[in-house]
């Protein structure tokens, strides 16, 4: 974790308050999805949508080394995980528990993270090819 000299803990908590408070005036899961993309780093949407992966999979009863063969998520994480799903801030739980249907949701962080992580390798891509056409032309000129 970055290491903020100068920042005090009660900064600390408010800016972890307004993060909060700026989730909560997204409107659509779409919105969201925008959000996170600018917000995150695709290894960090990445991290995200595998711990929430894992919860999913914790609360179906596997074993740690299973749910690490089918995320690819370290043991130690999963323990991690599963320590806060039930000694944690109570933010797993309430999410948890607020999911209509709880197995069908924990499928797709995985999916929609290659699909970010896929989405985001072409984005560059993209602007690699552009950069190159651009000297290209200039080159011409």
């Amino acid at each position: 974790m970055k290491d903020h000299h100068a920042v005090t803990p009660r900064q600390e908590a408010q800016a972890e308050r307004s993060l909060a408070e700026a989730l909560l005036k997204l409107q659509s899961v779409d919105e969201c999805r925008a959000f996170l993309k600018d917000l995150c780093s695709p290894a960090e949407l990445q991290a995200l949508a595998d711990r929430w992966a894992v919860v999913g999979l914790l609360q179906e009863g596997l074993p740690y080394r299973e749910i690490q063969r089918r995320t690819g998520v370290s043991v130690t994480t999963v323990g991690r995980v599963a320590r806060y799903l039930t000694q944690g801030n109570g933010g797993y739980a309430l999410v948890v528990k607020r999911l209509e249907d709880p197995r069908r949701l924990f499928s797709l962080p995985l999916e929609i993270a290659h699909l970010f992580q896929r989405a985001h390798n072409k984005q560059q891509e993209e602007a690699r090819d552009q950069n190159d056409d651009f000297q290209i032309e200039f080159e011409l000129i």
